[in-house]
């Protein structure tokens, strides 16, 4: 029993001084932020053993009172939420300001940057960088920590600027697209070839056997190509070169319509076509259309990257969405499971989903070829 009493004096004692002290605190009107005497000095001003005071403490700590920080005190309200880590996005200033000038690059940028906002949430601050190959601003970027995250719209671009903070050490830094060998830092990027592959499947599903590949005759196009290539084998359907539509232009509607008229001049010698960015499919659907071919009746066009601009409004596009915003989730958590702010030499490889739209068949349809 005495062991009982004891017990009951000490709560006792400890619900009277946090009464006290919420009493104290409201006369003296302390304002939140406000430190507090220490655990020793309450206890000398309320006549009571520090252990007891510690307990009163602890009590309003965890209703939000009070906070404690190890080494500097209490003090009154609850703590400050953390502000929080900030995601920067190093993109390339050319062009930027003229979406009339590269359409296309626009439009990837437009889509990059709302992934990110998803990305971000409320954890994260997002703010972008515009940085000129050859006069980037490094001193802007001097004021990011070891707890902020960079994020290189492309390993390549700029690429000085990508080597200093690198070898700086400061702040982790991440960069979308293949790894280059000066450049050591954590990489993703989407896979063309298992992308292009799956994109096939789909339009084989879908009814088409006659599929025609339009894209860019640039070095990095051959993973496309390979992909189309590997994606016709999977299926037992044959490489026709004469179904391989490439071009040095940019991925843009120009360059889709000019395909257009190529296969228009041919007489349509396929049922679909499978172009490697969105713009390039979009210029096909218009030029097709225009001309009186009926897409995806007669011909279906599918593209590829995801663009909102071309797949929540009409022409309502099918085509291969890069995950871009998972991309940028799974480089955080990398990021966060390593102790040091240095970026790990790692590459990553993501595979898009097909989106259906409304200008290749629906897979229910019938054959039609």
């Amino acid at each position: 029993m005495g062991a009982i009493s004891t017990f009951k004096t000490v709560v006792r004692k400890r619900d009277q001084i946090q009464q006290t002290l919420l009493q104290w605190i409201e006369d003296r009107n302390m304002k939140p932020g406000t430190r507090l005497p220490s655990q020793n000095e309450l206890a000398a001003h309320f006549k009571t053993t520090p252990l007891t005071v510690h307990r009163a403490l602890s009590e309003l700590e965890s209703r939000g009172v009070l906070h404690r920080i190890n080494g500097k005190g209490t003090f009154v309200g609850p703590r400050e939420p953390a502000p929080p880590h900030t995601l920067c996005l190093i993109l390339p200033g050319k062009d930027l300001d003229q979406p009339d000038v590269n359409p296309h690059f626009w439009a990837y940028v437009r889509h990059l940057l709302h992934a990110f906002l998803r990305a971000a949430g409320s954890s994260w601050r997002f703010t972008t960088v515009a940085a000129e190959n050859t006069d980037a601003p490094v001193s802007s970027l001097n004021d990011f920590g070891p707890k902020d995250v960079m994020f290189f719209h492309h390993c390549k671009e700029p690429r000085h600027v990508l080597r200093e903070l690198i070898a700086a050490g400061k702040t982790p830094v991440v960069a979308f697209g293949q790894p280059a060998p000066d450049v050591r830092c954590l990489t993703i990027d989407h896979d063309p070839v298992r992308g292009v592959r799956r994109s096939v499947a789909f339009l084989v599903r879908a009814g088409y056997r006659r599929i025609a590949f339009a894209g860019s005759s640039e070095p990095w196009g051959r993973f496309w190509i390979e992909g189309y290539r590997r994606g016709l084998a999977d299926h037992g359907l044959p490489f026709d070169a004469d179904l391989l539509f490439l071009s040095a232009e940019e991925q843009s509607q120009d360059a889709g319509r000019h395909t257009a008229k190529i296969l228009l001049d041919r007489g349509l010698p396929c049922d679909a076509v499978l172009a490697d960015a969105d713009m390039r499919a979009l210029g096909l659907v218009e030029a097709l259309r225009e001309a009186g071919v009926r897409v995806p009746e007669d011909v279906g066009v599918m593209g590829y990257d995801g663009l909102d601009n071309v797949t929540s409004q009409p022409p309502f596009m099918t085509t291969l969405r890069i995950p871009f915003e998972h991309m940028i989730q799974t480089a955080l958590r990398v990021l966060a499971l390593r102790r040091t702010v240095r970026s790990p030499t790692r590459h990553l490889e993501f595979v898009g989903d097909v989106l259906p739209g409304q200008t290749t068949r629906s897979l229910h349809a019938p054959d039609q070829s």
